[in-house]
């Protein structure tokens, strides 16, 4: 059953389907109206005085660390990291079906827990991307 592109999921929540509206939506316009953030974003360590980059509620100050952050997310630097990024998803791919082929039990008695698994890409992609090693943490080679 198709119900479109747009569906009211609750009073004041709407999810969108149609992958060409993510610019529309989240997208800066020049000259629109700033919405400011809601209570949503607040993080704890708004409780420790620092804030971030999604939790920053200042319209100036989210603008300059948008600006600081920009080059690193722009479409010629992520191709750059692609072939990184790819890498070690073909090796998150091959470490869950190691464990699936041979019934490999972790710790907790899991088969595979896709959470953790995930969190190991993340980290290596992450450790890869901010210290330029491919070693710094090796989660999905250790698999731990």
């Amino acid at each position: 059953m198709h119900l479109g592109p747009i569906i009211r999921v609750s009073p004041n929540l709407l999810s969108v389907t149609d992958a060409g509206a993510w610019k529309e939506i989240y997208g800066h316009h020049t000259g629109d109206k700033t919405f400011l953030k809601g209570d949503f974003y607040n993080t704890d360590l708004k409780n420790f005085g620092l804030s971030h980059i999604v939790s920053e509620h200042g319209v100036a100050r989210h603008a300059r660390m948008r600006r600081m952050l920009a080059h690193a997310f722009s479409t010629k630097a992520l191709m750059e990291q692609e072939d990184i990024i790819q890498g070690y998803v073909d090796l998150l791919i091959k470490r869950v079906g190691q464990r699936y082929a041979e019934k490999e039990r972790g710790p907790d008695g899991e088969y595979c827990n896709l959470v953790k698994w995930y969190n190991y890409t993340t980290f290596d992609i992450i450790g890869d991307l901010a210290f330029g090693e491919s070693t710094a943490f090796s989660c999905l080679q250790e698999r731990k």
